[in-house]
């Protein structure tokens, strides 16, 4: 029998050559149908990571474009990735790189999603479930029982824990039912369902269980566990509440060598009251697929990841899409953005360095906002 033990994946080297330190992170999910899935995760800073895909090392990564505050996110069967925050808003990553979110806001906390037959699925703190087939407007899936996690898996399987840690799974007929045995202990905090149809949950005590039926439960060695994402043949990975990001699988035939934890990451402090506000301004040129959007700016902290939204109101409603550059030393930017367009749509520009501002609802020291058109 194989023997799989859990690998610190937190310092991660890359083809190229590079380290990446993972800062603390918050939640992990993979694309359950994928022998070597990209690992998407969520920072406690809200910030969005990737752990490249294909057999170690990955190709890249480190921190992906994003639109800031995401806590839980999830990913599809086309590699698309769903994911929420706590100001009520559900965004949604296309395949083509682009950021968009869901017109409909839920008013409330998000805790959770999931992504069911091509339909996602979201929770609210208060235990209600939402569903969203069109990515426009919300249909309310709520049962009787509050939930605060929800798992899909491949086929039609659906399971979720109770806002009391109890795990139930949704019948072929819509109806919810309580699991058996230590399934109804109320003990649960964290669950995934694997291409193969089995349910990983994560116990109050941070250990890891697994289960095909909602009556058996079986352990596997490990501890100290937050969050879990299972892909198939027993793919898992997950998230510590240290933050680090481990990996299920096969034993070396050493000891695996545990890297020191990276020091926390501190997000940039926030401004003071007189503290200038970063400006920016867009020109244009070329046209059509062509079409090139030239943003520059200043008063960006020096060397900074620097996130570029670009609005744009339609029929549907808001759309927003994400860039990323990095600041001079002197805290300038410049960035060459080519955007396909049709000729007259105006899109709106602001940008931000990660500074947080408390009085934004995105949580972020934005700059002043420019609309350019189309050229």
């Amino acid at each position: 029998m194989e023997v799989r033990v859990w690998w610190p994946r937190y310092v991660v080297d890359t083809v190229g050559g590079g380290q990446v330190a993972f800062p603390q992170l918050r939640d992990v999910a993979v694309r359950l149908d994928a022998s070597f899935p990209e690992v998407w995760a969520t920072a406690r800073d809200g910030t969005l990571w990737r752990h490249g895909a294909g057999p170690w090392p990955p190709d890249t990564a480190g921190q992906e474009p994003g639109p800031g505050n995401l806590t839980r996110l999830a990913i599809a069967l086309d590699g698309s990735v769903w994911a929420v925050t706590p100001t009520g808003a559900v965004w949604h990553h296309r395949m083509d790189g682009a950021w968009t979110q869901v017109p409909a806001n839920l008013f409330g906390a998000l805790v959770d999603v999931t992504v069911w037959q091509g339909t996602a699925w979201v929770v609210r703190d208060d235990g209600s479930m939402w569903q969203t087939v069109n990515g426009v407007s919300f249909v309310d899936k709520s049962i009787l029982l509050p939930m605060k996690r929800v798992a899909a898996g491949n086929h039609t399987e659906m399971w979720g824990i109770t806002t009391h840690g109890q795990v139930m799974w949704m019948a072929n007929s819509g109806n919810w039912f309580l699991t058996e045995g230590i399934g109804r202990e109320g003990k649960w905090e964290d669950l995934s369902i694997s291409e193969e149809g089995t349910a990983w949950l994560v116990r109050d005590d941070g250990t890891i269980w697994s289960t095909r039926d909602g009556v058996g439960y079986e352990r596997i060695p490990g501890e100290g566990f937050s969050s879990i994402s299972a892909g198939r043949f027993l793919g898992l990975w997950a998230v510590k509440t240290d933050g680090t990001l481990w990996a299920w699988n096969p034993a070396p035939p050493s000891p695996v060598s545990v890297p020191p934890p990276p020091p926390a990451t501190t997000s940039p402090g926030a401004p003071s009251p007189s503290s200038p506000r970063p400006q920016i301004a867009v020109s244009t040129s070329g046209s059509g697929a062509g079409s090139i959007f030239h943003v520059t700016g200043s008063r960006f902290l020096a060397n900074a990841q620097v996130t570029i939204r670009g609005a744009r109101i339609g029929a549907g409603g808001a759309f927003n899409y994400y860039w990323m550059a990095t600041a001079s030393p002197s805290g300038s930017v410049d960035a060459p953005l080519q955007i396909p367009c049709i000729s007259g749509i105006s899109i709106s520009f602001s940008a931000n360095d990660g500074r947080p501002d408390p009085s934004d609802l995105t949580n972020r020291f934005w700059s002043n906002t420019t609309d350019a058109s189309c050229p």
